[in-house]
């Protein structure tokens, strides 16, 4: 059995399936308030019978806390951004991926092109 573990700054998702397959057997989401740590994710992998080790669980907290600040930080400049520069903004969705390939370019063009049509 394989545990996939997905994180983001307001919830834990977790998956798990046999790794020879394409169908997970079980998956579970939960929200997840970054501020209550390691233990929170312990927690939730004990929900789902499945072991994490306290390493790994503080270093998904970290990972959670670390995406809630970029978050966080991000809705700021925005923010800044519209009072400072009263302008039509465009935004563009988040692209999950180290490279930016055709396919992620695709993505972020349609979504560019959708906005430039709200204008």
């Amino acid at each position: 059995m394989f545990l996939g573990i997905e994180i983001g700054g307001t919830k834990l998702q977790l998956g798990v399936g046999s790794g020879d397959a394409g169908e997970l057997a079980a998956i579970v989401r939960h929200d997840v308030d970054p501020r209550q740590g390691a233990t929170a994710i312990l927690d939730d992998a004990h929900a789902c019978n499945r072991f994490v080790s306290q390493r790994e669980a503080d270093d998904l907290a970290h990972a959670a806390a670390f995406v809630e600040e970029r978050r966080a930080l991000q809705h700021e400049q925005i923010q800044r951004l519209r009072e400072l520069l009263p302008l039509p903004q465009i935004e563009l969705p988040f692209v999950f991926n180290p490279d930016i390939t055709r396919p992620q370019l695709d993505t972020l063009a349609d979504a560019f092109a959708r906005g430039i049509e709200q204008l």
